[in-house]
């Protein structure tokens, strides 16, 4: 596993440690959780925390204005979250150095310790983008659950927009950013991630069907978009 330092804090890494060695040892779900087989093996990982919790105000979310904009449209999501103001994506977009071929999750993560207090100690401390291609479902789904829940603090997603993975999707897209705050664990169904979607492929196409900001989807599927981005990483 590779980690991306982009703040010196060596509680951080060990906190981040401890999520990967607790489950070191556990089952590997190597498909999705439609199965009754694949909910059993699942249940009880996530025993120490609510059935289900979220964070961030459903109303201070927006769809991007531009189609390149994922990046600003989600760090405007998370700057709105920690100060209640709604800054422009035009704001975030110039401190992100967003440009026609998107934006780095580096600057993602960088701008979420510049400009919002998620770094704080009370919070998560300074975010860093953390790779996880070498994680398994459960330690992905503890480590989204413990971020929300523990640090208070929301998870800069970092997927690749595929149909298969979100059925909300007319067609299949490239890298995306999304605003990980929420999980259900839905006992006897699949385990359930909350986040922000800035992307309404009707805001760009009227003929597509619109996209809402607010999802509860597939914790599983979720995880392997960001699995599947060639970076495979996100910013906690």
């Amino acid at each position: 596993m590779h980690v991306v330092l982009v703040a010196r804090d060596a509680q951080r890494l060990s906190d981040l440690a401890e999520i990967i060695a607790r489950d070191s040892s556990a089952e590997v779900l190597q498909a999705d959780l439609s199965t009754p087989e694949g909910r059993v093996a699942a249940k009880g990982f996530g025993s120490s925390y609510p059935e289900k919790f979220s964070i961030l105000d459903e109303s201070q979310v927006a769809a991007q204005n531009q189609t390149w904009w994922c990046g600003p449209a989600t760090m405007q999501a998370i700057g709105w979250g920690n100060d209640q103001k709604r800054k422009n994506q035009a704001y975030w977009a110039r401190r992100l150095g967003t440009t026609s071929a998107g934006t780095a999750i580096t600057d993602m993560v960088r701008v979420v310790n510049n400009k919002t207090s998620y770094d704080d100690e009370s919070h998560a401390g300074p975010y860093v983008t953390l790779d996880i291609s070498d994680f398994t479902f459960k330690q992905w789904y503890r480590l989204m659950m413990r971020h929300v829940h523990d640090y208070q603090a929301p998870v800069v997603l970092h997927p690749i927009l595929l149909k298969q993975y979100y059925p909300y999707l007319d067609d299949d897209a490239s890298g995306h950013f999304q605003v990980g705050r929420g999980f259900d664990q839905n006992p006897g169904g699949n385990p359930q991630l909350g986040y922000f979607e800035p992307w309404d492929q009707s805001k760009f196409d009227p003929s597509e069907p619109a996209i809402g900001r607010v999802q509860w989807r597939n914790a599983y599927r979720s995880y392997r978009a960001n699995l599947d981005h060639f970076q495979h990483n996100v910013g906690v």
